[in-house]
């Protein structure tokens, strides 16, 4: 098996569309193939490492829908398409390689939360990475809604730059 790019820059899932759904085994197959040969080694855009990628939990936790506390993810059964589709978004907002906004989280825990908005044509999909000892972890990735970006992200985030490569 291997993985492509469809003309929007995701992960090409059209093999994996059978008459009446997805087969949700190749879709895994695809997206497990791209995330542990694509993710390791990631550099972020400000040359910080990125850590913790390659593992399981944080595979299923990027790829699934899931609401909070409903761990562990089945990837079979709690795949979300429009995750695995993002993928690559994901690597290259992470890669500096999409014009992105950049926003600090203040008001949590213990670490800088930096969260990521893509434009352009993925407008508000959002990677929320964690700032740890000088490196950067993943918390999560996702496509998120117009009021949720300018409501919850813009409102309660401090703008700190924008990558437009």
């Amino acid at each position: 098996m291997s993985w492509s790019l469809n003309s929007d820059g995701h992960l090409d899932l059209s093999g994996c569309y059978l008459s009446r759904g997805y087969d949700w085994f190749s879709v895994e197959g695809v997206a497990r193939e791209y995330y542990f040969s694509e993710m390791a080694g990631l550099v972020a855009w400000d040359g910080r490492e990125v850590f913790g990628l390659l593992d399981e939990r944080r595979f299923c936790h990027l790829i699934c829908r899931h609401g909070r506390g409903e761990l562990p993810l089945n990837p079979l059964m709690d795949i979300d398409i429009n995750r695995v589709e993002r993928l690559p978004i994901m690597r290259g907002a992470i890669r500096g390689e999409l014009p992105v906004d950049l926003y600090r989280q203040t008001e949590r825990k213990k670490e800088d939360i930096i969260e990521v908005v893509v434009g352009a044509m993925d407008k508000n999909y959002v990677v929320v990475l964690a700032l740890i000892d000088g490196r950067y972890r993943v918390r999560t990735a996702y496509p998120a809604g117009e009021r949720y970006v300018t409501g919850r992200v813009m409102r309660d985030g401090e703008h700190i730059g924008s990558i437009s490569p």
